[in-house]
């Protein structure tokens, strides 16, 4: 007991610690209570680190003893494998034993394995039997499932003012599911009167109580001001804290936050992650949300394929608005095969569920004889029942509601014709921002004028006089669009709607500054006013301002890359800058892989998706395609694949060998004045690769390359210089170079310029800066090597064989030796074979 009072604080501050020691003591002394205390620390990690195998043994120990609690746990050990592997067989038996006896919470556990059919086949009267045995025995859980089972009918007649006062009681107890549902009954007026204060009280409860619905549920209500005020701040906090315990209901409302800017700025990525995570919760409204973010390219690149199978995933969930949607692909065939049967079909689930536009596209099916005969009886009772729900959405002042009510009204579906009706609602929608309201009503207009005889020129003339208004300008939009009596150009009247606020107008105004329409390129003011219309909801900006966006990030990347290959820059220094730029704009990898996976459409995004696919970045590597991707690119004259097609031509990445286009290319980037490309010309000339070897025109050509700044160049003309291979030996000049090639982080450069002040070359001899300079080449080498470099792991065996840089090392050299050989790395692959036989 002391060590109860120490764990919980009666009478004494928690002690953990102490509780646990105090209940070892007592445990080795035989105590039962003891025991089943330690034991629910080591599966709880309470205090002492997690032990399952410690706490199954003494709980197997506790039930050898015939402890009713004991015998309980070690069944709970064998249903979910705590300790030991699962075995429902021997749970069953167990629950069963101590259920008999009269244990509360083994009565709950076996009426749970009979409710869900684990093991046994469902049974909702056996299950019944036991929550009300568990129940009868004062267990807080088994008071609410036998609540539930009453509520639902499982094993009873349903009956609602039990299942109300069980679910009070264990409340009242505690029980933060009970409170949640409770509070449930308080909000939908099940067998009580309606009450958002109560329902907002209970909901509170079952947040405190760690319950991730409730904490959602309590969300809900400061966002919504129900059964409270209004706290948005409050409101986020909650969802976030639901979110993180996996709520995927929460994860839809706090994504839904990031995409409308509620409380929070608006950031479509997050809103994009929050609901992939309730969409892999299996939240239908997740799913569906995540299908248009697919569908859209809201937050992630446009995937139409996904969205389709996203839309399906969520209609077989049940989901009345993908229902609905899918129907219309179905229809329409887009994206899809048309399915009249299956279009019918799930038109009819989705008016099921009350879902509007499920019930006015079942109608159209009955109308139209679409997957089943015509019945105009049938059409008739859908569109008025979809004309009544509109009418009340309408008078609500839904816009899309005002809207669909118009057209209705138009064209006489579940209502008689009524043309001033209908331009009634359309005007009401319109005014609220509707653009398909505003759309139909520049479309009357010029239908009224051509139909009346009406002297287009006469209101034309009137309308330029009289742009004061947002509809006046919008209609002179119109005007223009349709050729009605108009010398004005579009562009002046896209920029006067768009100025009073018309996000099309806006859109079109952008498009207009960007492709150079009427007007002078300027892609400023393209960018301010597609942020102008996308911050009206208008996604066709959205996608511009995210696609533009990411096209600028990509040319800056293959600018980058194209400098720094010029410059001799390591390869493993630019992978890292780019995957660093990438994360400090605030992108996931991911996301920018996605978009490239549907955006390959110049040179520059080409290259990228080849670059990602060279180093399998959010992919495997894939050194094939990533050939085919570059060759692609080259066709289109990009520089950055072809200096990368000319190593894999040499070393035979990704494609065959081939020496021949190796040179080639390197002549014909040589010939462009590409530094690299003049290296790897003198490199070709060096080595013999797609020519004879002239070690004066390689030299020439490395001379060049190094007036240039690349750093490979001035590593290999320093190493010339001192070996006098074809020119005069030159110390000063080596020295020279290897420190330009060394101050540029080149590892080569750094090894030579090392070496030249080991030896005195081109200085005086410093051994101390030799070191150093060997010790920052180990140390780079051995960052690159563990990034499975073949030639840094090479380089790194011969330091440690050396002892450049580092203590020598013989295992260490015959390790990176072997590491790099396995690479096919052959000058590694000779000194692993000589390393291994001396």
């Amino acid at each position: 007991m002391l060590g109860y009072c120490d764990e919980y604080g009666i009478g004494t501050d928690i002690n953990g610690q102490k509780a646990y020691e105090l209940y070892q003591k007592a445990a080795n002394l035989g105590s039962i209570i003891a025991q089943y205390n330690l034991a629910l620390m080591y599966k709880e990690g309470k205090y002492e680190d997690k032990n399952n195998k410690k706490a199954f043994e003494l709980f197997k120990k506790l039930a050898k003893g015939e402890d009713l609690n004991g015998i309980n746990m070690l069944g709970y050990c064998y249903e979910y494998g705590i300790g030991t592997d699962i075995n429902l067989k021997i749970a069953l038996k167990l629950y069963k034993k101590a259920a008999n006896l009269g244990n509360s919470i083994a009565q709950y556990n076996l009426a749970l394995m009979y409710k869900e059919g684990k093991y046994v086949n469902k049974n909702y009267d056996k299950a019944f039997k036991f929550f009300k045995k568990s129940a009868e025995e004062g267990d807080m859980d088994g008071i609410y499932m036998l609540g539930y089972c009453y509520e639902n009918g499982n094993g009873i007649d349903i009956n609602m003012q039990k299942a109300f006062k069980l679910y009070e009681k264990a409340a009242n107890l505690g029980n933060s599911i009970a409170q949640y549902n409770l509070a449930l009954m308080y909000e939908e007026g099940k067998y009580v009167d309606k009450n958002y204060e109560k329902a907002f009280e209970f909901f509170k409860k079952s947040a405190e109580g760690g319950d991730s619905d409730g904490i959602n549920m309590l969300g809900y209500y400061y966002e919504n001001g129900i059964g409270t005020d209004i706290n948005m701040q409050k409101a986020l906090k909650l969802y976030e804290k639901a979110a993180n315990l996996g709520n995927d209901i929460a994860q839809y409302n706090l994504a839904l936050m990031y995409e409308e800017g509620k409380y929070v700025d608006k950031n479509y990525e997050q809103a994009f992650e929050f609901f992939k995570k309730s969409a892999e919760g299996g939240d239908s409204d997740g799913i569906n949300m995540l299908r248009y973010c697919y569908k859209d390219g809201i937050g992630t690149g446009i995937n139409e394929q996904k969205a389709f199978e996203l839309c399906q995933k969520a209609a077989n969930l049940g989901n009345n608005i993908t229902q609905y949607e899918l129907a219309l692909l179905y229809i329409i065939g887009e994206t899809v095969k048309k399915d009249y049967n299956k279009a019918f079909e799930l038109s009819n689930e989705s008016a099921r569920g009350n879902c509007l536009g499920g019930i006015i596209v079942l109608g159209y099916c009955y109308e139209n004889g679409i997957g089943t005969d015509i019945n105009e009886q049938k059409a008739f009772e859908f569109y008025q029942k979809a004309f009544k729900l509109n009418q009340k959405a309408a008078n609500l002042g839904d816009s899309i509601a005002q809207y669909n009510l118009a057209l209705m009204y138009e064209n006489g579906d579940g209502i008689e014709k009524d043309s001033d009706q209908a331009v009634y609602w359309f005007e009401k929608s319109a005014k609220q921002g509707n653009q398909n309201a505003q759309n139909v009503r520049g479309q009357h207009l010029f239908n009224f004028i051509n139909n009346y005889k009406i002297n287009s020129q006469q209101i034309y003339n009137w309308l330029l006089n009289n742009q004061d208004n947002f509809n006046s300008a919008y209609l002179l939009k119109h005007f223009n669009f349709y050729g009605i009596e108009t010398n004005i150009n579009a562009f002046n009247l896209y920029q006067k709607a768009a100025n009073l606020g018309n996000n099309i107008a806006q859109f079109n105004l952008a498009l207009m500054y960007e492709n150079e329409d009427e007007t002078k390129k300027d892609l400023d003011k393209a960018t301010y006013w597609y942020k102008k219309s996308a911050e009206q909801g208008n996604q066709d900006a959205r996608n511009k301002l995210k696609n533009n966006f990411f096209v600028k990030m990509i040319d800056e990347l293959v600018g980058f890359i194209l400098k720094e290959t010029n410059k001799g820059t390591e390869e493993y220094i630019k992978k890292q800058y780019f995957i660093d730029y990438i994360y400090n704009q605030e992108i996931d990898l991911q996301e920018i892989y996605n978009w490239l996976v549907n955006n390959q459409n110049n040179s520059n995004t080409i290259c990228l998706f080849g670059y990602f696919n060279y180093y399998g970045i959010k992919s495997n590597i894939n050194k094939q395609k990533a050939f085919e991707l570059y060759q692609k690119a080259a066709e289109l004259k990009n520089n950055v694949v072809q200096l990368y097609l000319t190593n894999m031509y040499i070393y035979g990445e990704g494609t065959n060998k081939n020496y021949k286009k190796a040179f080639e290319l390197s002549e014909k980037l040589a010939k462009e004045k590409n530094p690299s490309g003049i290296n790897m010309l003198g490199y070709c000339y060096a080595n013999g690769i797609g020519a004879d070897i002239n070690k004066q025109k390689s030299f020439e050509l490395y001379q060049k390359a190094a007036d240039l700044g690349n750093n490979i160049a001035q590593y290999e003309l320093a190493l010339l210089y001192i070996n006098g291979e074809d020119i005069k030996k030159d110390y000063k000049k080596a020295f020279e170079l290897s420190e330009k090639s060394a101050k540029e982080n080149y590892l080569g450069g750094i090894m030579i310029l090392g070496y030249c002040y080991e030896s005195g070359i081109g200085t005086h001899i410093n051994e101390y800066k030799a070191f150093e300079l060997y010790q920052q080449a180990f140390e780079l080498n051995q960052k690159v090597a563990n990034l499975v470099d073949s030639v840094a792991q090479y380089n790194l065996a011969l330091m440690y064989e050396n002892g450049d840089g580092v203590k020598k090392d013989l295992n260490q050299a015959t390790y990176w030796y072997r590491k790099s050989a396995e690479q096919g790395n052959q000058d590694a692959q000779k000194e692993y074979l000589r390393t291994i036989n001396r």
